[in-house]
């Protein structure tokens, strides 16, 4: 019997059998979603227990590695449906076997996934930050471990993103919506992320603040800027909360135009072109 074909006899029995108690009833309610097809359903729900409980439900993980494994209710993405099901197997459940067969299928399908599935399924790897933002009518973004995907106007496109290691911090991602830029009456819209990762290279333990800013067009994600280094903290610790509008920004220039900026030292900045909505 094939691995989908025993997911599919396991998922009708879970849902029969009734094993999830009440306490975990909103799992539940995703599996239901995904048995009636209702896939973006299952997904808002599975999320964030999956992803963003302190404690994450290991059957709602098995079930949100099986979305992005077929791309229903998200977009396809491989490089976090595979640490998904390695952190599903890690408890006893009724997917915990399968969830192994299937995490060791994609590890096999891509030399380059393997290493980096074992290493973002640890306690201590950090990526990107579970987020959703609506940017509009019938347009939001959604962020998650394995990059960005962007919704617009029945329209789903997700880029990858391998933003992540052992010990990084991301702060909260910041949607920033410029609306008085050029060109006139039209809202630009950027997402940014301050990450603060440990400088392995440094004799002493430093800490190094980064920066990664893009704008969001239409369905497109497109990259506007990349500091790895904004700053760096001599001290064995992360730093504490700083006001990062004070060290980089997106705003509008004097001339009018969106550009990025740097403050610190060496400052610099640089025009942010507006691309034309295809």
């Amino acid at each position: 019997m094939s691995p989908h074909i025993r997911t599919c006899c396991f998922l009708i029995a879970f849902v029969l059998l009734g094993c999830l108690d009440a306490s975990a009833q909103t799992t539940r309610d995703g599996v239901i979603a995904i048995v009636r097809g209702d896939y973006d359903e299952a997904a808002r729900i599975l999320r964030p227990l999956a992803e963003e409980a302190p404690q994450p439900d290991p059957i709602a993980q098995f079930f949100m590695a099986m979305l992005y494994g077929s791309g229903q209710g998200v977009a396809m993405d491989p490089i976090q449906a595979c640490p998904l099901f390695l952190r599903a197997a890690r408890s006893p459940n009724p997917f915990t076997n399968q969830a192994l067969t299937l995490a060791h299928a994609l590890q096999n399908a891509s030399l380059t996934l393997a290493p980096l599935c074992v290493a973002m399924s640890t306690d201590e790897y950090r990526s990107l930050p579970s987020t959703s933002i609506a940017l509009g009518r019938n347009h939001s973004v959604v962020v998650s471990p394995g990059g960005v995907t962007v919704n617009y106007n029945g329209t789903r496109k997700h880029t990858t993103i391998l933003a992540g290691g052992v010990g990084w911090t991301f702060l909260p991602v910041r949607h920033l919506e410029l609306a008085a830029c050029r060109p006139p009456g039209a809202a630009r819209h950027f997402i940014e992320f301050f990450i603060w990762s440990p400088d392995e290279t440094a004799d002493q333990p430093d800490w190094k603040l980064g920066w990664i800013v893009f704008e969001v067009v239409g369905a497109e994600l497109l990259a506007v800027t990349s500091e790895p280094n904004l700053l760096t903290s001599p001290s064995p610790s992360r730093p504490a909360a700083l006001d990062v509008d004070r060290i980089a920004q997106v705003r509008c220039a004097e001339n009018g135009e969106a550009e990025w900026a740097v403050l610190t030292a060496p400052v610099r900045s640089a025009v942010i072109p507006a691309v034309v909505q295809r």
